[in-house]
């Protein structure tokens, strides 16, 4: 039951997205695509979503922080999000 409640968090967040932006986030942005986060996925889009504002406000300053995966703006990426995840799986503990 642990793993349904996940889950359905998880589709509310995206449905709240597709309410706020009339459509899903995309699975993959483009270098091209007009968000302010081009090659950013789905997973970064909820966030917001799945009351994480302040991951994806990271995100975004490591984006324009530029590509070095080092710079301590970066230190995000780490960050594991529960609501991602099986509570479940042993793998989680």
């Amino acid at each position: 039951s642990q793993c349904l409640n996940a889950a359905r968090q998880l589709g509310l967040a995206l449905h709240n997205y597709h309410h706020t932006h009339r459509g899903f986030p995309p699975g993959h942005r483009s270098p091209n695509h007009p968000d302010r986060m081009p090659y950013s996925g789905w997973c970064t889009s909820a966030l917001p979503f799945l009351d994480q504002q302040g991951l994806a406000a990271r995100a975004e300053a490591a984006y324009r922080a530029g590509p070095n995966p080092f710079a301590p703006a970066h230190a995000h990426l780490a960050t594991v999000v529960p609501a991602f995840l099986c509570p479940a799986d042993p793998r989680v503990r």
